[in-house]
């Protein structure tokens, strides 16, 4: 077998030869003067303190009663500034005070008249109208809830001049009452029943019986809760803290389940249609869950095309109000007769607000050229004969001042 002598490598050379050097030298200095600019650089960054971003601090929550009371239903201005935007704003003021009724029952209550009325104090600085607030508000927790063990139908759950209570006065009766109005009543509305069935189901009375007013009431019962870390254990289950977030998530699951593609709902007891009013209503609780809980995208969404249209097929520009509701439903499947297409102006105030925040999220004039027009209608003097009675008082103000600090 042949074998093959590894060969010693070549001896480099000790140093570069003088024409190496001429050519190596400089760019030996270009490298050295590199290096050394580099550790000067370095100096100078080792004294520049590197910027860290500050810790936010949280806000605390307001400790005054005024304060409190727009913590939860801001944004608004106080009767002074909202005189200043122009003579219907001011006009609303004027309203109030005309037809503020002078009967103070739990009955008056309807629409949240607490609500009302701890708003009013807020803005005008009054102290008769908070004291107003916290009277009907325990009237109606002790002459109507407490003594029906919290069985309230959705049309009478009234829990944001509760909420409001309890955050005013620390009464923790108010606080268990939020909670137990839902444990005992609402959350029966609030399971896996909200959508619309293709025939009348007689045979889940619920599921027909739903509307938006009741899909409003549920959620911001579940809202009012969460808000004031409110339990009870009740005929529907055990609701803690805990389990706020979970039924609010599913509740509205279900109520932009059923929105139409054009922005409606469709109920079986109203033929398909819808009660206008009622649309608006949910607006203000959708609003109020995308401030307290979550922003969830599809709220602004929704809002958009339910107020859409409202104002491109529900709007009566000459009666300066919306209909009533969407169709004449007479009969219904269960015999009653529901809507009618007259103009309601008396139920503006429960629009606006939601004209306002769209404005306010979008920066579109439509919305807030649309809701002057709803507040012109709201203080007509058409429609402002028919608030001398106790509900149309609270309907027309239980949440038009929202708009006011929206747009």
């Amino acid at each position: 077998m042949p074998t093959y002598p590894i060969q010693p490598l070549p001896k480099l050379p000790s140093a570069a030869s003088p024409t190496d050097k001429n050519v190596l030298a400089p760019k030996e200095r270009e490298l050295i003067d590199a290096v050394n600019d580099l550790h000067t650089r370095l100096a100078k960054l080792e004294q520049v303190p590197i910027p860290v971003p500050p810790i936010p601090v949280p806000i605390p929550p307001p400790t005054d009663d005024a304060g409190k009371i727009l913590n939860l239903l801001e944004p608004t201005k106080t009767v002074a500034e909202t005189a200043l935007i122009g003579p219907d704003f001011a006009r609303y003021d004027q309203i109030f005070l005309e037809k503020l009724p002078t009967t103070n029952t739990w009955e008056d209550n309807y629409y949240d008249r607490g609500v009302v009325y701890y708003a009013r104090y807020a803005r005008s600085g009054d102290a008769t109208f908070l004291q107003k607030g916290h009277d009907i508000v325990l009237k109606y927790r002790k002459e109507y809830l407490e003594p029906n063990d919290y069985k309230s139908s959705p049309h009478w759950s009234q829990v944001r001049g509760l909420e409001l209570h309890y955050q005013l006065t620390g009464d923790t009766a108010s606080q268990t009452a939020v909670a137990a109005i839902y444990a005992q009543s609402l959350a029966s509305f609030s399971r896996p029943i909200w959508g619309t069935p293709p025939i009348p189901d007689l045979a889940n009375p619920q599921s027909s019986y739903m509307e938006n007013r009741i899909q409003a009431r549920c959620l911001q019962a579940g809202l009012s809760s969460y808000r004031i870390g409110a339990s009870y254990t009740g005929e529907y289950g055990e609701f803690t803290p805990a389990t706020w977030p979970t039924e609010l998530r599913t509740m509205l699951n279900q109520i932009l389940s059923v929105q139409k593609a054009d922005g409606s709902f469709s109920w079986v007891q109203i033929c398909g249609g819808q009660l206008n009013y009622m649309v608006g209503m949910l607006n203000d609780v959708l609003i109020e869950y995308y401030r307290d809980f979550e922003p969830d995208p599809r709220i602004p969404t929704a809002i958009a095309a339910a107020n859409e249209y409202l104002w491109t097929t529900q709007w009566l520009p000459a009666d300066q109000a919306f209909s009533y509701c969407s169709t004449l439903c007479a009969p219904n499947p269960f015999g009653t007769n529901v809507g009618g297409k007259e103009a309601a102006g008396d139920l503006n105030g429960l629009f606006i607000a939601s004209f306002g925040w769209l404005y306010k999220q979008t920066a579109d004039p439509k919305w807030r050229t649309r809701g002057d027009a709803i507040l012109a209608g709201l203080v007509s003097d058409r429609w402002a004969s028919n608030y001398s009675g106790s509900k149309n008082f609270n309907q027309a103000m239980s949440e038009a001042y929202r708009y006011f600090g929206f747009r």
